[in-house]
């Protein structure tokens, strides 16, 4: 059984539609600034780009 408080949720031609997490990511990249229309948007990269994000085991 799914827990429904732990779903997002949001609403469309008044229903309830569930907001998937790769929709998310989708919207914050298309509302990116650009610098002129019509080019994509440039992310800043900054020193969290540097976080290592893995860990060698062998």
């Amino acid at each position: 059984m799914t827990d429904k408080g732990s779903i997002a949720t949001g609403m469309a031609k008044d229903t309830i539609r569930e907001i998937k997490e790769w929709q998310a990511i989708m919207d914050h990249l298309r509302n990116l600034p650009v610098k002129n229309p019509g080019e994509l948007p440039v992310i800043q990269v900054d020193e969290r780009a540097v976080e290592v994000r893995a860990i060698n085991a062998a």
